[in-house]
């Protein structure tokens, strides 16, 4: 039969919406022959509901998601659901008649009414009936249905129904994975989108969480083609960057330009034609609302119609649903007033069709960073100079000179400064301290202690070191690198240097300008009183090498042999170091702090050490210590579920060992790399074997109280963030392959600096192996995979990642003062250039591939030599000369 028209079902009286659903004589129960366009699945049911259903179907449901064509949960599952749910079957009859309404007023009236029935009834049972019969997946169908219909009216009752939603959907029980999956994305989508309209605070609060909480709503699980993967991953950064301007309009009066141009690149990569780009309209209001902050809502004609986006059907303009969230809805009544404040007139601003936004500002000019693309500053200055200080990121000289003046105010009273009290735990001292004040005046000299020693807990860890060191100085074994002999004055020199007073100094410089680089011990737990005395003395002698005082360095150079040997010689670090009780690695923590110091050394020797101190290290230290490192079991490297935890079960210490533990043998790995890239050193270890969790954010690490740190998990690391299913090992493999889904991207570009500079490093492995192989039969495709996908990842994570919002990046560059020195990045964040490096190198590679197997060029191997022809070499300069060739050839 033929197929009225969407209006005419209604009919002039307009009873569709208005029936009372407890009569069952006013539903017209003849069966007919569905119409073609409802699914077959829909059971046979009143004409009323079957037009209603369709209009939803047809004309709500496209534009309530991204990729209509790929998957529609609100036809596949919600009109299901509303075929046995009354009340759902109602709401989904109320919108459909709300949007009819748009071309139609005379209908508006009977959707009212049957709307505030439903609420009505919706009230009526949260007071009445069992929490089984309010929080069920009926209802929460219903409410996300609702909301659908307030976004067309901007009704008063938005903001009401947003908050019982959220309600809600932390209270229903157990329902079918793929509706809860659903609902669940749709719920995130109302939320974000909605949030921000009910009010600045309400708006901060929602943008400042984790983003990918909110988002899952554009991914999809099924395969789509490669266009929509471009898209859904310029959507998630758009939304993102949208975000950022957002907080910092409401927050700042300042102009955010740099953000603004951002945005507006990335959306004029996006044709306006595409399906799927009328989810971008949020994302430019945010643009164009900032640009003119009278604006309230986008220009009427802003968002893209579904005509002109492939849809086969027509819907008015500025017509949809929760993207175009931030206008006036569909179509104010003049009876619903709408939570949306009108824009002043469009006499004001002149009404911008889609592709006109991204036109916008462009008279503002911006700083081309792409300039900078072949360039290599900070690998070209590290593989240049040596020393910590002029190789790593350890500050500017006056931020060194602030901190020194800082620490030397604190250690005037070391009591009277609380801000620094886990350097200064436990300063009373114990009864033994006497003893040893006695036996440390016996130095046969005539320099008393100062009494100042009595009473100072550290004077412990001083007279520790003291015996460790004459240890090795008097005892030497063959091959030995101590070359001191002990005396009274060897003796009044150690306790100088490993004093109380510059043991905290020392470690004060070691946190606010080394920590950042190498940053693997948790400092809000670290007491020095309790930790090894091997540890403490490596520690020391890092801060005293990056010091600003030059007595502190050189001082410093004549401890470095006689602290490698205490630390190797260890019982810690020589024992039997499997963790048998995997479930407490907390109470294993001296072998921790055994591994710990060791990698301090090898840093250390490397770079301020004499050159026979950094072979013995790179060659024989290091090896060593990777072995110590598999005796541990790399694999017991993984972090507990702790976001399933409350704070009461909760276990501070044993999340900070375990991340400590993480961190270690990412950096140990990082050091193999490091030795790979800068002296032509086969590397030690397989990114296999690195089936350990990935660090946790900074944010969670640094955080300074256990409840904090709890917090920080909850917030970053919710239960369903795939943080807790990635491994190192895992992940890389993922870089490695062709087809990489945008949410993995996503994901992956949501780990972090530090991480991202992990996987970087480990495609220089693959590069070395791939270069010095026999059989050149593989190609180059999963190194070239991997420098893609990596690309792409990065690309997201500076797109989306700003000071205050990331959990990685906890300080601004300009906002750096002595207090927080410790909580920025180091030198990983200069990862990008390890990526270019490798991409460089892999193009050198490339030629080989491209040469015939007979080439004369090919058989010599000359085309693969001049990369780096010496292998493990002392000195950097064949890499810098690599850089700098590079760069020359670049320019």
């Amino acid at each position: 039969m033929d197929r009225p028209e969407p209006h005419q079902a209604f009919g002039a009286g307009l009873d569709l919406v208005g029936l009372d659903v407890s009569d069952n004589k006013s539903i017209d129960c003849e069966v007919r022959t569905l119409p073609e366009t409802i699914p077959y699945w829909i059971a046979p049911m009143g004409h009323q509901s079957r037009m209603s259903m369709s209009h939803f179907a047809e004309h709500v449901a496209p534009v309530m998601v991204v990729l209509d064509h790929v998957a529609n949960g609100y036809r596949d599952i919600i009109l299901p659901l509303a075929c046995d749910n009354d009340l759902l079957r109602q709401a989904v009859s109320v919108v459909a008649t709300q949007h009819l309404a748009l071309s139609h007023p005379s209908y508006q009236a009977a959707a009212d009414k049957s709307r505030a029935a439903i609420i009505s009834q919706l009230r009526h049972e949260s007071f009445q009936a069992t929490s089984d019969l309010v929080f069920n997946r009926g209802t929460w169908a219903t409410i996300i249905v609702l909301l659908v219909g307030e976004t067309i009216t901007g009704s008063s009752e938005y903001g009401h129904l947003l908050q019982t939603l959220s309600c809600l959907s932390q209270n229903v029980g157990h329902i079918d994975s793929s509706t809860k999956h659903f609902l669940t994305q749709q719920t995130h989508m109302f939320e974000f989108l909605g949030q921000p309209l009910l009010g600045e605070a309400q708006g901060i609060n929602a943008l400042r969480l984790p983003l990918e909480n909110y988002l899952d709503w554009i991914h999809y699980d099924v395969p789509t083609d490669p266009g929509d993967e471009t898209l859904l991953l310029n959507l998630r950064v758009a939304f993102i960057k949208a975000s950022h301007i957002y907080l910092g309009r409401v927050s700042s009066d300042e102009t955010q330009w740099e953000l603004l141009e951002s945005l507006k690149q990335l959306v004029s990569q996006i044709d306006p034609q595409q399906v799927g780009s009328h989810a971008l309209v949020w994302g430019v209001f945010c643009f164009y609302s900032t640009l003119n902050p009278d604006i309230t809502a986008p220009p009427s004609d802003s968002a893209p119609a579904t005509a002109s986006s492939g849809r086969s059907h027509t819907v008015p303009s500025a017509s949809f649903i929760p993207f175009d969230v931030l206008g006036q809805g569909l179509g104010n009544s003049s009876s619903s007033p709408g939570i949306f404040p009108k824009r002043k007139s469009t006499l004001d601003v002149p009404s911008l069709g889609w592709p006109d936004y991204a036109q916008l500002a462009t008279e503002v000019q911006f700083m081309d960073q792409l300039n900078c693309a072949y360039s290599l500053p900070f690998l070209e200055r590290f593989t240049r100079n040596t020393g910590l200080v002029s190789s790593f990121d350890c500050g500017t000289q006056e931020q060194r000179e602030d901190i020194a003046s800082a620490l030397e105010f604190e250690n005037v009273d070391p009591l009277r400064y609380p801000s620094n009290a886990h350097l200064q735990a436990g300063l009373t001292g114990p009864p033994m301290l006497s003893l040893i004040f006695k036996e440390l005046s016996d130095t046969g000299s005539d320099k008393p202690i100062p009494e100042s020693w009595f009473s100072d807990s550290l004077s412990l860890k001083t007279h520790e070191i003291l015996l460790l060191v004459e240890e090795v100085v008097t005892v030497k074994p063959r091959n030995s690198p101590v070359t001191l002999q002990w005396s009274p004055a060897l003796k009044d020199a150690c306790l100088k240097f490993f004093s109380p007073v510059n043991l905290r100094k020392y470690l004060g410089f070691y946190w606010a300008l080394w920590h950042p680089n190498v940053n693997f011990v948790h400092r809000p737990s670290f007491d020095p009183v309790s930790a090894k005395p091997a540890l403490l003395a490596a520690m020391a002698l890092m801060g005293a090498s990056v010091s600003p005082n030059l007595p502190d360095n050189e001082d410093a150079r004549m401890w470095l042999n006689c602290v490698e040997e205490i630390v190797f010689i260890d019982d810690d670090f020589n024992s039997d170091m499997n963790y048998p009780a995997a479930k407490n690695v907390a109470i294993h923590r001296p072998k921790l702090q055994a591994l710990q110091a060791a990698y301090i050394v090898c840093l250390y020797q490397n770079w301020e050490g004499s050159d026979n101190s950094k072979s013995r290290v790179r060659r024989f230290r290091f090896a060593t210590l990777v072995s110590t490192a598999r005796d541990i079991g790399i694999t017991t490297a993984t972090h507990l579920n702790y976001s399933m935890l409350v704070r009461a079960d909760f276990q501070w210490k044993e999340f900070a060992a375990r991340e400590e533990l993480i961190r270690l043998f990412t950096w140990i790995f990082l050091l193999d790399t490091a030795f790979v890239i800068f002296n032509n050193l086969p590397p030690r270890m397989v990114f296999k074997e690195m089936n350990i969790h990935m660090a946790a954010p900074e944010a969670c690490f640094q955080a300074e109280t256990a409840d904090s740190c709890h917090q920080m998990i909850q917030l970053y690391l919710p239960p369903e963030s795939t943080y807790w299913e990635m491994s190192f090992r895992q992940t890389f493999e993922a870089l490695s392959q062709p087809e990489m889904p945008s949410c993995l991207k996503y994901s992956i570009s949501s780990l972090g600096l530090l991480n991202l500079f992990a996987l970087a490093s480990a495609i220089h492995s693959q590069i070395f192996q791939y270069h010095n192989s026999i059989n050149k039969c593989q190609n180059l495709t999963s190194v070239r995979n991997a420098l893609s996908n990596w690309d792409t990842v990065w690309q997201v994570f500076s797109s989306t990642s700003w000071s205050g919002m990331s959990p990685h990046i906890l300080v601004e560059e300009n906002d750096i003062s002595p207090s927080n020195m410790w909580k920025r990045n180091g030198f990983y964040r200069f990862c990008s250039e390890y990526w270019l490096l490798a991409n460089l190198m892999a193009d050198r590679l490339s030629l080989h591939e491209l040469l015939p197997r007979d080439s004369p060029t090919l058989l010599s191997g000359s085309v693969l030599e001049p990369i780096l022809s010496k292998y493990d070499q002392t000195s950097m300069r064949q890499v810098n000369d690599l850089i700098m060739g590079f760069q020359t050839f670049q320019i």
